[in-house]
């Protein structure tokens, strides 16, 4: 039976976020409660664990791309209900606890590691407190442990380990009670820490995280989760400052490094993130994720070349990483290797023929190539597979209005704006294919749009100038001209009907200095030659 896996909730105020890292595949065996993503919000990143367990038929996420709660994650063929592969009932355990006077009691780390040991229990199984007189032990009744510390840490802990988040109000109970019979615990202290940041709450997190290290200050473990969430924050000095204490204390620990790469990447510093990832590489040459990370970077700095090379390595060391041959698809289009780029394509989609991304990828090639068709069927082959990123009706548009095909074009800039997407550039290019069709109150229109977005392009006024001055409204013309030029546009047209508007306002001077300017620019233009010189020849 297909299960759709939808985001979950992630904590107050928090609706959605971008998707740092899908860990599945299409064809992978998954469990319930195993991680599938990675996601970062504006205040964490967080791995999200599947709520289904089954075989992955269909990834929805994509990397780089927004999510938001309830958006689906995954469709998962999951077991029929009934079959043998159903978990089996846990049957009732007898809990533990510290033996009566007389007997040997239970140190408290002891009772702790065994609290943390049946975390992992059913509800059903949670210790309670004790309400009745003891009574003898028995297989039907089993002893209940009295209410100590480790014992309210233990209920604090399953419950923080459930998958139904709005349980973590339970779980910080627990942790809080267990705290105010041991208040120098310092591993309950980074559990109560736990549950307010998977909760939302932020602040009081960290502050319990800080508290955690002060009782244990070498703690890395501790000192990782409070670096991760100043950098998730925003706040990278004192994530750096928590690094480099990590590193004091393990100085050749790979994954300590690893993470202060990925901040440095996060904080645009992309030569010490390079710095960080070859000494990870250095003790561990296969890790596909750190390898994947420095094509990354060499991508994101342009070196398309070097960015091949690694992307290279992780199909030779792990061919089923997700994404990797769209990745380097791309890479070797930007090298103009379109016979390369397309191997990798053709790839990806034999991996996943449902791909709507790979398709889009293809039709970017086409188009950088100059053949129109072929990028308008992949293009084609992208919309049908429910590819809702504007950029697939930008690009069409594009195409259809270098092809004269201005109808067409207006539609496919329309689509942009019904989705919700459109940007400056939209509007912009809205507004030409409207001024080519000599639809002017469109076109000026769609252009004011895009002086709104962006209010400094130079390029719009000058649009706008030269649409108001098809509809004889020579003001307004002139107007937009001269806010153009302030900007620093230069343009042979622009200069030519200026002339013309103060050859109508009857300012010779005006007109003999913006026809100079034109001819200038333009030596090519014969009218305003002509002009010129009936000027200076009645002057």
């Amino acid at each position: 039976m297909a299960t759709e896996f939808k985001l979950p909730e992630l904590g107050e105020n928090i609706e959605g976020g971008d998707v740092v890292r899908v860990m599945v595949s299409v064809g992978d065996t998954i469990e319930a409660d195993q991680p599938v993503l990675e996601i970062e919000t504006d205040k964490a990143s967080l791995e999200v664990p599947s709520s289904v367990a089954g075989r992955v038929a269909e990834v929805r996420a994509q990397e780089g791309k927004q999510l938001k709660v309830g958006d689906v994650v995954l469709v998962v063929e999951t077991a029929a209900a009934g079959s043998d592969k159903e978990r089996p009932k846990t049957e009732a355990r007898t809990a533990s606890r510290p033996e009566a006077k007389g007997g040997k009691a239970k140190t408290t780390a002891e009772a702790k590691r065994e609290a943390a040991h049946k975390a992992d229990a059913t509800a059903e199984d949670a210790p309670k407190p004790k309400a009745e007189p003891e009574r003898e032990e028995t297989a039907e009744e089993p002893s209940e442990p009295e209410d100590t510390a480790w014992a309210t840490t233990a209920r604090g802990t399953r419950v923080r380990k459930s998958a139904d988040s709005k349980r973590y109000d339970q779980a910080i109970k627990e942790f809080e009670k267990a705290l105010s019979l041991n208040p120098d615990d310092a591993e309950v202290h980074a559990n109560l820490a736990n549950a307010l940041i998977n909760k939302g709450s932020y602040d009081k997190g960290i502050e319990e995280y800080e508290k955690a290290m002060k009782l244990n200050p070498v703690n890395v473990a501790v000192i990782l989760k409070l670096a991760r969430i100043h950098a998730n924050m925003g706040k990278s000095d004192k994530a750096l400052e928590e690094y480099t204490r990590a590193i004091e204390i393990k100085p050749a620990d790979p994954s300590i490094r690893h993470a202060l790469g990925d901040l440095y990447v996060k904080i645009g510093e992309y030569d010490k993130a390079l710095a960080e990832y070859a000494f990870v590489l250095q003790k561990e040459p296969e890790n596909v994720e750190v390898v994947f990370k420095t094509g990354y970077i060499y991508e994101t700095q342009k070196k398309y070349s070097e960015a091949a090379a690694e992307y290279e390595k992780v199909i030779k060391t792990n061919p089923k990483t997700p994404g990797i041959y769209s990745v380097l698809g791309n890479v070797y289009r930007e090298l103009k290797n379109f016979d390369k780029a397309i191997e990798n394509y053709d790839a990806a989609i034999k991996k996943n023929p449902h791909e709507a991304g790979v398709a889009y990828n293809l039709g970017v090639l086409y188009y950088e190539k100059g053949e129109y068709e072929k990028a308008i069927e992949e293009l084609e082959k992208a919309k049908k597979k429910q590819f809702k990123n504007s950029e697939v009706y930008l690009l069409l548009g594009e195409i259809y209005s270098k092809q004269g095909k201005k109808e067409e074009a207006i539609k496919e800039y329309k689509k942009v704006v019904e989705l919700g997407s459109a940007d400056a550039e939209t509007h912009k290019a809205l507004g030409f294919v409207f001024a080519e069709e000599n639809q002017l109150d469109e076109a000026v229109n769609e252009y004011k749009k895009a002086l709104e977005m962006k209010k400094d392009d130079a390029v719009v006024m000058e649009n706008l100038g030269h649409v108001y001055y098809k509809k004889i409204d020579y003001n307004s013309a002139k107007d937009y001209f001269s806010r153009a030029i302030d900007k620093g546009r230069e343009n042979a047209d622009m200069y030519y009907k200026l002339g013309n508007i103060a050859l109508k306002e009857k300012n010779m001077p005006k007109a003999k200095e913006y026809w100079e300017k034109s001819i200038k620019l333009n030596p090519a233009n014969e009218i305003a030659k002509k002009n010129l010189a009936l000027l200076s020849g009645g002057s």
